[in-house]
Order: C-alpha cells, then sequence, then structure tokens
C-alpha cells in the first residue's frame, strides 16, 4: 500500500488516538489500530474501526450526561 498524500510504501501498523467533535462534545478513543506513513506522518484508520466507533461508542455515550470530553481505550470500547 502507498500513502495517499505523498504516495511513498513506508506505511506501518500502529496504533492511535480517534479524536472527533459530535454535537460539542469532544470524542478521544485511544490505542485505536491505524497504519501510519512514516514519511509524511499521515494516519489510515480501517472502515470497519471508524464504523464500529460511530456505531456503538457514540450511540451509548448519547445516554449519558453531558459531558466536554469523553476518553476511552479501543479495547475498553470492544468489550462494552
Amino acid at each position: 500500500m502507498n500513502c495517499t498524500f505523498c504516495d511513498t510504501n513506508k506505511i506501518k501498523e500502529t496504533t492511535t488516538n480517534y479524536e472527533r467533535n459530535i454535537k460539542g462534545v469532544k470524542y478521544i478513543i485511544r490505542n485505536v489500530p491505524a497504519l501510519f506513513c512514516e514519511t509524511c506522518g499521515d494516519y489510515y484508520f480501517d472502515d470497519k474501526i471508524v464504523k464500529f466507533i460511530k456505531n456503538e461508542f457514540i450511540k451509548k455515550e448519547n445516554n449519558q450526561e453531558d459531558k466536554f470530553v469523553r476518553i476511552t481505550n479501543y479495547e475498553d470500547l470492544k468489550n462494552m
């Protein structure tokens, strides 16, 4: 696989934070599996992981009291 930004093939598997602002709430999910370009520093998330985060985590969190920041680990999210 080549990087879609810089077109090099220096891509490695890693984990990173996935951050998203939704309705004034910042969601931070730590240790999310991702691909990382060692040349330009761009991260790529698998579509299935992004769908899972959006559909499961955010849906469950909508039932909780309002907060400005919600943080969890990816592995904990999978076990909710």
